[in-house]
This record gives structure tokens, C-alpha cells and sequence, in this order.
């Protein structure tokens, strides 16, 4: 048959020669061996040399694609910028884990500018966060979960009130009379991990006659203005505050500290032993002056009473 598809050229010749493009071939004799091909329009098709660990392949939209990784590869893509990559506004829907800085601490935070920090510690000590710079705007919304612990020494909690008083607190009666004075506190810790210190200061007693004076301190778990001596936190014979003088009347300021818990030397009342995380306790005044007037509040005069808990 001839002169139906024109000269066929010999296999000798198929063989001698590559295909180029045109003939739909690729142009080329052999190939780097895991590279990647590359279109060169009618020219030969070229390989890319084999990407090692972590490169990719970023094009521009007008040459060939260029392999790329490490901080120009997210430079490329739009994930930051060099090695130090900065973020606008991001959001983590799972958690977002940081990475222990040389300086053993959250140093390397050094602002937080419209930060509204809203998750939690959910494990560990707050030792892990030792400082996070400075928090320019915003605000700490939650507390610090229950989990957490606190180094020894550290307070962890405290309560406060107190006034200007318009009317004198008076005890006159050879038994401990009720002052009015109390103060709850919500514990943070178990009495296993806290102690607690109940500090009481009056800025005027009064007291007449040379007859001695005494301030007592009762813990209890409920408000009580009745005097129970085995709520208190003193055991000693002169209470937690004595006052004896010459004076016919006596002016002066009362100040006083009791501590509370299971270290050793500390009060307890031998009612409870213990307390809970969440226990709501009181801590009330009681007055003793067997004869004449005790005034441990002047009227007039400021007084106030705090419990501050610690860790143990």
C-alpha cells in the first residue's frame, strides 16, 4: 500500500532520535529521580531536583515554581513573616500550646495589646506561668481553676470589713459579751493546704477604772452572737487580747492577730478540726471586762477586721 499516510520512517530512525514535544514526547532522555516535571511550553519538559524534608513547591503565577521552606516558605504562603512570625487576631479553636521559653518563663510575652484572656489553667501549678509581661488592655476574666496550687506562704484569698462607728461597742459583764463584730470567709483552699490569719484593729478603746479588759475570737460555720468557749481561737489564759492598766480612763487603739489551721501552734476550735474548700466560716468578737466599761470601738473611731488565707 502506498500513498496513504506518507513516508513512515524506519525504526531505525524512531529509535535514533527523542520526541520532542511537538510529537508528543517529552524532550528529554532521562530525569532526576523523584523530581517533580515541569511544562516549558514547546521546549523540553525539565524535572525539579527531589525536595527534601519540609520544602515545598511555591509558584509566582508567572515563571517556574521555586522550592522553598523555613521562614521564606511562610513568608509565601502568608503564615507570618520570617522566623518570628507575627499573627493578627487568631483564633484557636482547640489548645493553643506555647513553648518553654530559655528563660524558663513566660518572659518572651512582653504585651498582650487588646487582649481579653478568657481560658482556663486546666492542670499544673501556676508555677508554669511564672510572668506574662505586661497586659496593656483588657481584661483577666476568669479566676484561677481549683486545680491550681500556689507556693507556700503565698495568700490566696482575703476578706475585709469594716466602718466608721456612730455608737460605742460596749462589754461590761465578767463572762465574754458580744462585740457585733464578725466577719465570713468562703475558704479557697482545704485547711490540708491553708491556714488562716483573723486580724482585728480599732483606731479607739475606752476603759474605765483600773480593771484588765480581754478580746476573744470564735470560728464558726454559722453567725452566732452567742459566746461558745470551744469555738475560740485563743486557749491561753489572757484571750487574744489583754488590757490592764493603772488609768481611771484609758484611751488607746486595739490591734490583734490570731492564726488559724493545722500548723502546728495554730488555734482550732475544738468544734471543728477541719474546714473544705467553699466553707463559709465566721469569725465574731466577744468582750470581757469584769467591772466598769470596756469600750474596744470608740464611737467615732474606725475599725476593721480582714481574715487572709495562705497557703500552706
Amino acid at each position: 500500500m502506498t500513498g496513504i499516510i506518507g513516508k513512515i520512517p524506519s525504526r531505525s530512525k524512531i529509535v535514533e532520535s527523542l520526541a520532542t514535544v511537538e510529537q508528543g514526547g517529552t524532550g528529554a532522555s532521562t530525569f532526576t529521580d523523584g523530581g517533580i516535571l515541569l511544562g516549558s511550553g514547546s521546549g523540553a519538559v525539565t524535572a525539579t531536583a527531589v525536595l527534601a524534608n519540609s520544602e515545598m513547591l511555591v509558584g509566582d503565577g508567572t515563571t517556574d515554581p521555586a522550592i522553598e521552606s523555613g521562614a521564606t516558605l511562610r513568608t509565601s504562603i502568608g503564615v507570618g513573616s520570617g522566623d518570628s512570625p507575627t499573627f493578627t487576631s487568631p483564633t484557636f479553636t482547640g489548645n493553643a500550646v506555647l513553648g518553654t521559653p530559655a528563660s524558663g518563663n513566660a518572659s518572651n510575652l512582653t504585651s498582650i495589646p487588646a487582649a481579653n484572656l478568657t481560658g482556663t489553667i486546666t492542670s499544673g501549678t501556676q508555677d508554669a506561668i511564672t510572668r506574662l509581661g505586661t497586659v496593656t488592655t483588657g481584661t483577666m476574666n476568669n479566676t484561677i481553676g481549683s486545680s491550681a496550687t500556689f507556693p507556700s506562704g503565698h495568700q490566696v484569698k482575703q476578706t475585709f470589713i469594716g466602718d466608721i462607728i456612730s455608737v460605742d461597742v460596749i462589754t461590761n459583764s465578767t463572762t465574754f459579751t458580744d462585740t457585733g463584730i464578725e466577719v465570713a470567709h468562703t475558704t479557697r483552699l482545704s485547711s490540708a493546704n491553708s491556714y488562716l490569719i483573723y486580724e482585728f484593729f480599732g483606731g479607739m478603746f475606752a476603759k474605765i477604772a483600773n480593771v484588765a479588759a480581754q478580746l476573744q475570737v470564735t470560728m464558726r460555720t454559722a453567725s452566732n452572737s452567742t459566746y461558745e468557749a470551744d469555738e475560740r481561737l485563743s486557749r491561753n489564759t489572757y484571750g487574744a487580747y489583754y488590757l490592764n492598766d493603772a488609768g481611771t480612763y484609758t484611751y488607746g487603739h486595739t490591734w490583734l492577730r490570731v492564726f488559724c489551721g493545722l500548723v502546728s501552734e495554730m488555734g482550732m476550735p475544738t468544734t471543728k478540726s477541719s474546714w473544705a474548700a467553699g466553707d463559709t466560716l465566721n469569725f465574731r468578737l466577744f468582750g470581757l471586762r469584769p467591772s466598769g466599761d470596756y469600750k474596744p470601738v470608740h464611737s467615732g473611731s474606725t475599725w476593721n477586721a480582714t481574715v487572709t488565707e495562705v497557703a500552706r
